[in-house]
């Protein structure tokens, strides 16, 4: 028996080390050549958890307010991050197609 009839199935395990630059998902493409020389491939997502480099944080104080009321937002980062914020009034979501009010939102 030589060694093509002798591997006609089995499985590969290997690790994989997840950083930062491969957030949000990886794509991981694998493939086979098989004996008579065709090839078969697909790939595989791998969701990774969304972490950063740099820990930023932000805070409102009050956490809740109403309209005239003042509001203060602390940002928060580690040296050398650089922060973009952006802020839209919940007012622009209800004018989308499909969207609705509510109270609590």
């Amino acid at each position: 028996m030589d060694l093509i009839d002798a591997v006609t199935s089995g499985s590969v395990t290997f690790q994989l080390s997840v950083s930062v630059d491969m957030a949000p998902a990886v794509q991981i493409p694998v493939y086979s050549v098989l004996p008579s020389e065709n090839v078969v491939a697909a790939s595989v997502p791998f969701d990774t958890d969304t972490c950063f480099q740099n820990q930023v944080s932000l805070q409102f104080s009050p956490a809740t307010a109403v309209p005239a009321e003042g509001n203060v937002l602390k940002v928060s980062a580690q040296a050398g991050s650089l922060c973009g914020l952006s802020a839209v009034n919940q007012s622009v979501r209800i004018m989308e197609p499909g969207s609705w009010s509510q109270e609590d939102v």
